[in-house]
């Protein structure tokens, strides 16, 4: 019971994670995360502490914890790539985006518009003509980029 009670204690703090911008208390939350065994049993409790670290720049630990997590998926692939995007490690961000195991449509469309609003168009439509199948959103991308 008392296990239990911490678990869902730790899960309300987890939801928390999304509107905190505070680099200090999302550690201190990683740390509790790692001491209960928490952060190996749910990886939306992973992805949220992820994106916070993205999110406040902390491209370093956020690489570190990814590399950590037993279980990804599509978020968690999604948030280091925008984060190394957002550092501007484009051949990092590129690296991993061609290493996801899935690419979504999210993904697509994230480094396509990152790439063509970084300036580097050949390298965007390069990206664009490799799509699947494309969106407004993506097309509006591309042609911004050359306008």
């Amino acid at each position: 019971m008392c296990m239990w009670f911490i678990g869902m204690k730790l899960h309300g703090l987890a939801r928390l994670l999304q509107s905190w911008s505070s680099i200090r208390e999302g550690r201190k939350l990683h740390v509790a995360f790692l001491i209960t065994g928490f952060l190996n049993s749910s990886v939306t409790v992973a992805n949220r502490l992820l994106q916070l670290y993205s999110r406040c720049g902390h491209l370093h630990d956020a690489s570190h914890l990814f590399d950590e997590m037993p279980q990804t998926n599509s978020f968690s692939w999604n948030s280091l790539v925008q984060a190394h995007l957002n550092s501007g490690h484009t051949h990092n961000a590129l690296h991993l985006f061609n290493a996801m195991p899935r690419n979504t449509h999210f993904s697509w469309n994230m480094v396509v518009s990152a790439f063509a609003k970084s300036g580097h168009v050949l390298l965007a439509h390069s990206l664009f003509n490799d799509m699947p199948s494309k969106n407004n959103l993506v097309w509006n991308s591309i042609i911004h980029s050359y306008s």
